[in-house]
Parts: C-alpha cells; structure tokens; sequence
C-alpha cells in the first residue's frame, strides 16, 4: 500500500512540474531579427520575392543534403509556391501572400507535422545607401498542455540562429549584386493650353495627366 501512495505522490508530482512547464511555455512562437545590407531595397527585395533564389540564401537549403523543393512556375511575387518534402525536417509549403515592391513580402507556411499555419514577414525599410531588412515569425496557438515541450526545447532560440545565418547569406549575396538603376518618370512642360494654363507632358509614355 506504501509504494502504490508513492507511485501515486510522483505521478502528482510530474503532472505538477508539467502543468508550470505549460505555463512557462510560449503560447505561440514569435520572433524576429534584423539586419543591415549595405544594398538597395530593389536588390534585397528581388533576392526574396523569388523563390528560386532561396536556395542561395535559405538557412535549411543546407541542412538535409536528400530535401527535394519544387516550385511553382513562376516562382515570383503573390502566389508563388514552394513546397519541400524532408525526411529531417519535416515536409511543408510556403506561399507569398502579399508583395508590396521593395518594402514588404508576406509568407504563410504550412508543416505536415503541425496543424495550423506560421506566418513570416519581411519588411525593407531603406537606410542611406543602403536596406533594413527584419525577418519576422508569428506562429498559430499553441496548445496548452504542449507548451511544456516548447519550454524543455526552446525551439525560437533555435529559429533565431536560423533566421540570423539566413540573414548573414541574404547579405553576402545582395552585396554582391550590381545595383539596380532606377528610372523616375520626366515629365516635359509643353505649350499653353487654351485656358492659359500650362500642361505636362510625360516624356516616358505612361500618360500621366
């Protein structure tokens, strides 16, 4: 009778250390990380809006020499796809959601392991000579009683070093680009308009008024 009361006291005892476990456990995995490139926002914005360049910069490119990637065609912009199957990291997708050109990309991912989906952002924010670029994640909720797990591994630790080396690659490989050359629309003042008041001609063709 003494050792089933003591196998009873430990089993409260461990559903205890779980249940803080939780409560210490993030609710959902968010982070973010940041860094210069001494590039223009059109270079570093290019280098992400295609998913075919991602595996020049991708910090898990590396990692699972057996990881097949297939996109989708094309690979560029809003509604580009890439999906991988891995057998060390897990399959899953992602998709570009938003792309707002030279300031902001917006991905959605999706894990088979795990139900829900994980957002990532990216935003270009110029700098001088050069570009910002923060690389951000906002996961789905977390269950409860598996936040203990996350607690005893601190996956965004890990995230962290994956996002920096990621960012460490995207910044050798912009800087290494030629700049893009930038054209602004000339506009050309041309004769008086019959009210007298003087009217704009655009030089380039786009018809602007």
């Amino acid at each position: 009778m003494k050792f089933v009361k003591v196998i009873l006291l430990l089993a409260v005892l461990l559903v205890g250390v779980w249940i803080v476990l939780c409560f210490v456990g993030p609710a959902a995995i968010r982070t973010e990380r940041s860094v210069q490139i001494n590039a223009q926002p059109e270079v570093v914005f290019g280098l992400v809006n295609d998913l075919q360049v991602w595996e020049a910069w991708s910090p898990w490119q590396g990692k699972d020499s057996t990881m097949v990637t297939t996109l989708t065609n094309p690979s560029v912009g809003m509604g580009a796809t890439m999906s991988w199957t891995s057998k060390a990291m897990g399959n899953g997708s992602m998709q570009i959601t938003q792309s707002q050109p030279f300031a902001f990309i917006a991905t959605t991912l999706v894990f088979s392991d795990f139900d829900g989906e994980s957002y990532a952002n990216f935003t270009f924010k110029k700098e001088g000579e050069g570009t910002e670029v923060s690389w951000n994640m906002d996961g789905s909720e977390i269950p409860f009683l598996v936040r203990g797990f996350l607690a005893l591994m601190d996956p965004i630790s890990e995230i962290n070093k994956d996002y920096d080396e990621g960012l460490a690659a995207l910044k050798i490989l912009a800087e290494s680009q030629p700049p893009v050359v930038v054209e602004e629309p000339i506009l050309e003042e041309i004769e008086e308009t019959s009210d007298g008041e003087v009217g704009l001609e655009d030089a380039t063709g786009l018809g602007l008024e």
